[in-house]
């Protein structure tokens, strides 16, 4: 071989090498010019490629390694080159495998190269195919927003098509001792159905009733018949092998291509959602199935009780299921201004005034009046939770009203919320009422739970005087009188016509939502025992100073809390525990104030239960007047 043969060899090759490297990245490693002795590995960088030459051809602008190229130096070394663009795996240099063109180099060969190896790749819904991850990962930009999986371990394509369409329905076709005959199934069924049926084939979005699989001679044909399928909210049409066929639409009932196609497929449109609130309408149950879950309808066996319109073909129809008639549903609208809808939950409780009836809404509990802190006597609104009473969520649920009760004893509230379509939702919630009695400050009550803050009276007494603490509201807090002195079972002289008298009220942290107890022969000693220790909390002594008149009896009586003339006569109004405002009303005042306090911290004090049965206990055993308790005729 003399050189001018070497020179045009390489010539052609280079031109060549120039041609596969534009197309394919890669060139592969065989030797091009046989020189006699030893040779070098010669690297031609931008063409990308390394050759066995002669010392004396080697170009100097490159590297030159004194070995063989066989032996694989540096950028020599031969791997696998990937085209990420194409999913190509071939055998090449490292020189050879252009990134800039979408190569990645690996080290080891396409065999041993994991993303070279083959796999399931499945794309979207776009089955699956046997292929490698290199072109599985090529492929998936040409479908945007769908999944790419790549199963290494199945390299079946019998399998890879079961993964890659699982749910991709369609008419299976097999034939039978009698002929041939349809099932609409998925096709990962279909496939499976090839281990009993070997001739089993699978018709993607075809109906089984489909006219080319009539002219092969199977014998599903369409009917009138219609029923619900399990997991599916619509109606649909079955024909005559008792398969599912399109969402019932009596107005394409006569349409051959409603029966040849899956609608969504083909031309075939879906029927909108039906409008169960029009039954006039072309989408009304009577001649639309195509049920709208989000919008409260679903598939149902006809009932022409519940049913505003029975079905035109079958006797499925989509069935309303918001709430349009039934216990609660008109006072539902009276109060709201519509019907309730399907999965709409609100609150509800014992009406004080009417035993049988409730009252939507939640429950506002211990409230003021004037908006703020409350104020025993005039202010307060007492809770309209009565002995026995107790709350409950309405729920509205396939057309129906439920009724859930609260815990016993009012020891949950219902707390009601709308949603951002204006739908309510509500729930039970823990009553926490029992951190309540011991607060001392407006801010402790308000942080402590479901409390009030009520002024003009307090449950908490000082312990050296046993006399109801009074507020200070410049520091918020409950502090001792200023003019205390142990007032239980005597009158200290002077102490009412002190200057330092100590005219501040008293207040209390009091349950929002007052607890209820059980009172019966059967309750727990612990419910018994919270019965008497709460409603005895408030208990306490008021010293009024009166002048006997001429009239007035020895006994005293109760002359002091209604007035009379000539009787016993309030001298000064000052008492020792509630400010006064200067006449006998004080009395009267401090009462309607302990009787409120005690309706605040549960079923305490004097009340008729909800079903308006009155307690045990009367006014005369809340209050005891116990008339003159000095020797002093006054």
């Amino acid at each position: 071989m003399n050189m001018k043969t070497k020179k045009r060899d390489l010539a052609l090759v280079i031109l060549t090498a120039g041609i596969l490297i534009a197309g394919l990245l890669v060139l592969q490693n065989s030797p091009i010019i046989s020189a006699q002795g030893s040779t070098v590995c010669a690297v031609h960088s931008s063409l990308g490629w390394c050759q066995d030459v002669d010392p004396s051809l080697a170009d100097p602008n490159y590297p030159t390694y004194q070995t063989s190229c066989s032996n694989g130096p540096g950028e020599c070394a031969v791997g696998t080159c990937v085209n990420t663009n194409q999913g190509t795996c071939l055998s090449s240099s490292q020189a050879a495998c252009d990134p800039s063109l979408g190569g990645q180099f690996y080290s080891t060969s396409p065999d041993n190269t994991p993303v070279c190896q083959q796999g399931c790749c499945v794309i979207g819904n776009e089955g699956g195919s046997i292929t490698t991850k290199a072109h599985c990962d090529a492929m998936a930009p040409l479908y945007p927003g769908a999944t790419e999986t790549f199963r290494a371990d199945v390299t079946d394509q019998i399998q890879c098509s079961i993964l890659g369409a699982p749910t991709v329905q369609g008419a299976c076709v097999y034939s039978t001792g009698s002929g041939k005959t349809c099932k609409f199934d998925t096709q990962q069924d279909c496939l499976n159905m090839q281990k009993t049926f070997s001739g089993a084939t699978f018709y993607k979005n075809y109906l089984c009733t489909n006219k080319d699989l009539t002219n092969q001679g199977v014998n599903c044909t369409k009917t009138q018949m219609t029923t619900c399928f399990s997991g599916q909210a619509q109606v649909y049409f079955v024909d005559s092998c008792g398969n599912q066929a399109n969402i019932y639409n009596a107005n394409e009932y006569n349409d051959p291509n409603y029966w040849n196609y899956i609608a969504g497929t083909n031309g075939v449109a879906y029927p909108s959602p039906v409008d169960v609130n029009n039954i006039n309408s072309q989408n009304s149950p009577k001649y639309n199935g195509n049920c709208d879950s989000f919008n409260s309808s679903t598939c149902m066996a006809y009932n022409r009780n519940i049913d505003s319109v029975q079905p035109q073909y079958g006797n499925y129809v989509c069935r309303n299921l918001n709430c349009v008639s039934g216990p609660f549903v008109q006072q539902f609208v009276s109060d709201y201004g519509r019907a309730p809808v399907n999965g709409e939950s609100w609150c509800a409780r014992t009406d004080p005034s009417n035993p049988n009836a409730v009252i939507f809404g939640n429950n506002t509990g211990l409230t003021s009046n004037n908006g703020g802190n409350a104020t025993l006597a005039s202010d307060l609104s007492k809770s309209q939770d009565l002995p026995g009473g107790r709350d409950f969520v309405l729920g509205c649920y396939n057309g129906q009203v439920t009724v859930e009760g609260c815990a016993d004893y009012r020891n949950q509230i219902c707390e009601q919320n709308q949603n951002s379509n204006g739908v309510y939702q509500s729930l039970c919630v823990l009553n926490n009422w029992r951190s309540c009695y011991a607060q001392n400050s407006s801010a402790a009550c308000e942080a402590a739970g479901d409390c009030q803050w009520i002024v003009g009276a307090s449950i908490l007494k000082d312990p050296n005087t046993y006399l109801p603490y009074v507020y200070n509201s410049t520091t918020d807090q409950l502090v001792p009188r200023s003019d205390s002195g142990n007032l239980l079972g005597q009158i200290a002289p002077g102490i009412f016509a002190s200057t330092s008298y100590d005219s501040r009220p008293g207040a209390s942290c009091v349950p929002k939502y007052a607890p209820g107890f059980d009172a019966s022969p059967t309750a727990s000693q612990n419910s018994a025992a919270d019965a008497t220790t709460i409603c005895s909390i408030p208990n306490t002594n008021c010293f009024v100073n009166f002048t006997r008149g001429a009239l007035a009896s020895l006994t005293g009586g109760a002359v002091h809390a209604e007035g009379g003339a000539g009787g016993w006569m309030v001298q000064d109004a000052h008492i020792t525990c509630l400010d006064n405002d200067g006449n006998l009303t004080d009395a009267t005042k401090w009462m309607t104030n302990f009787t409120n306090l005690c309706f605040s911290l549960g079923d305490c004090g004097v009340s008729a239960n909800y079903i308006n049965t009155s307690g045990s206990n009367s006014i005369n055993d809340m209050f005891k007047v116990y008339g003159n308790l000095s020797n002093s005729t006054s």
